[in-house]
């Protein structure tokens, strides 16, 4: 393939051909540089058939990577390529936005922060999805999930409040939006032990202005 696709630069077929070259690099396992070997089948090709094929394969790739699927060094799959998914699961979302796959890739995004407790970008890739995707059949647990991620965030009753603030703000919303849901979940149980922590920050604060009169 590398021998055919140099000296063909305006074939009509060189897509197809660069399209298997990546192949041949992802089943030897080689992952990386089939992931930009279909950047430029999509860089020169954007009206190939095979636009969407190669975006579907490079998500697959960046999914991998998330699992745990290990880079090549040495000839041995030992290297991790977290911050490289993270960085082409973006890619996808830039070269189709509005798309199903680039929907997929941001929700994936979203839950591997979440996984990896960095709460705080778990949440605004959560609130992305909801302002982009209103529509999807998941927005309502993408919702909570960016509920959670508030909660997450607060660090305890020596600290600031406004984590818990957003997060009961966001799980009324929950509540009266979608009752089902809330009750399967059972919200009103969370937003009780919210407003305990409330009472006791303020015991705490009370506390502190009595001791320093």
């Amino acid at each position: 393939l590398v021998r055919w696709v140099k000296p063909h630069p305006n074939d009509p077929r060189r897509d197809r051909a660069l399209y298997l070259l990546a192949d041949a690099y992802y089943q030897r396992g080689d992952r990386l540089t089939a992931f930009y070997q279909l950047d430029e089948v999509l860089d020169k090709y954007p009206d190939s058939p095979l636009f969407t094929k190669a975006l579907e394969r490079q998500y697959e790739i960046a999914d991998a990577f998330l699992r745990g699927y290990k880079r090549k060094f040495l000839g041995f799959h030992i290297l991790g390529a977290e911050d490289e998914a993270i960085e082409m699961l973006f890619s996808i979302q830039q070269r189709a936005p509005g798309s199903p796959i680039a929907e997929k890739a941001l929700l994936r995004t979203a839950d591997d922060y979440f996984a990896t407790r960095q709460y705080d970008l778990a949440g605004d890739a959560y609130s992305s999805y909801v302002r982009q995707y209103p529509r999807s059949s998941v927005v309502s647990q993408v919702r909570l999930q960016e509920a959670f991620c508030s909660l997450a965030q607060f660090r305890g009753l020596r600290y600031d409040a406004t984590p818990l603030v957003d997060a009961r703000a966001q799980l009324e919303d929950i509540i009266n939006t979608y009752p089902e849901l809330a009750g399967r979940e059972n919200l009103q149980t969370v937003i009780d032990r919210i407003d305990t922590s409330f009472a006791r920050k303020m015991l705490i604060t009370g506390a502190f202005y009595e001791r320093t009169h």
